[in-house]
C-alpha cells in the first residue's frame, strides 16, 4: 500500500513470466534476450535498491537481429547475483558488456563478489572443458553445450577471474551452423 513502485515493478515481473512462458521459440533474436535480461536486473535494482549497481552496456546495434539459444544471459546475471554478490552486504556490483571480435560477439557477465576460491573457479573451468556426462547439468554447462551446438566448437561459455574480484563469464558466440 501506498509503494509507487509497486505498478512498475508488476509490470516488470508480467514481463518477465511473459518471455519465459509465452515465448516457445529455441532461437530468437539477441535483442530480445538482452531485453529479458534487462528486465530481469530492473526487478532485482528494484527488490535491492541500496548497495546493487548494475551496469548494463548496450547491445552492439550490428547484433540485434542476430539469432541465439533463449535463455543465455538471464540465468548468469541470477547465478552473479545468488552465488556471489547477494553475500555482499554493500557495494555489491554486477557488469554486463558486449565486445566485437571480428567474427565473434563476447558478451560478458562480471562480478564483484568474494566468496569465489581459485580452487572452485578452477574446477568451473575443468567441468567446462570436459563436459562430462554425469555432471550435473548447471547453467553454465547447460548454456555452454547450447552455444556449441548453436555455433561451432570455438563458441561457448568461458570464465575468468573479473577485474572487479569475482567471476567473469564470458559468452563468446561464433559463426552460426548451416
Amino acid at each position: 500500500m501506498g509503494d509507487e513502485n509497486l505498478l512498475e515493478f508488476t509490470n516488470h515481473l508480467g514481463e518477465y513470466y511473459r518471455y519465459l512462458t509465452r515465448n516457445a521459440a529455441d532461437i530468437i533474436p539477441l535483442c530480445e534476450e538482452v531485453e529479458h535480461a534487462r528486465t530481469y536486473t530492473s526487478i532485482l535494482s528494484m527488490r535491492f535498491t541500496k548497495n546493487l549497481d548494475i551496469k548494463f552496456s548496450s547491445c552492439p546495434e550490428e547484433y540485434e537481429q542476430y539469432p541465439v539459444p533463449r535463455l543465455i544471459l538471464q540465468p548468469l546475471i541470477e547465478n552473479a547475483f545468488e552465488h556471489a554478490v547477494e553475500k555482499r552486504m554493500k557495494d555489491r556490483i554486477i557488469s554486463i558488456s558486449f565486445e566485437n571480435h571480428i567474427d565473434r560477439l563476447h558478451i560478458i557477465v562480471e562480478d564483484n563478489g568474494t566468496t569465489l576460491t581459485d580452487e572452485k573457479l578452477s574446477e568451473l573451468q575443468k567441468m567446462l572443458i570436459s563436459q562430462p556426462d554425469d555432471a550435473e547439468v548447471t547453467a553454465l554447462l547447460n548454456i555452454n553445450r547450447r552455444l556449441q551446438l548453436q555455433y561451432d566448437e570455438v563458441s561457448g561459455v568461458f570464465l575468468e577471474r573479473s577485474l572487479l574480484g569475482g567471476l567473469m563469464v564470458k559468452l563468446v558466440l561464433g559463426l552460426r551452423r548451416e
